[in-house]
């Protein structure tokens, strides 16, 4: 498993994207940084621009989930 999981992450640092069929997809979405707020004190602090990984299912994986949730 550990080769497969270097592969993937290696593959969306090159900004490729990944398809398993029948189960979806991932991708890299960029963040700019922003102002945010520190919840407890309510103190603004700039967060740094990211990358965050995004995972979008297959109609057919989504299909199977809803039929045994119904």
């Amino acid at each position: 498993f550990k080769a497969i999981f270097e592969s993937m992450s290696d593959s969306l640092k090159n900004g490729n994207r990944i398809e398993i069929r029948g189960f979806g997809s991932f991708a890299l979405r960029y963040r700019k940084s922003r102002t945010g707020r520190n919840p407890k004190s309510g103190k603004a602090i700039e967060l740094d621009s990211r990358s965050l990984i995004y995972f979008r299912p297959s109609k057919l994986i989504k299909n199977r989930i809803n039929k045994l949730t119904s």
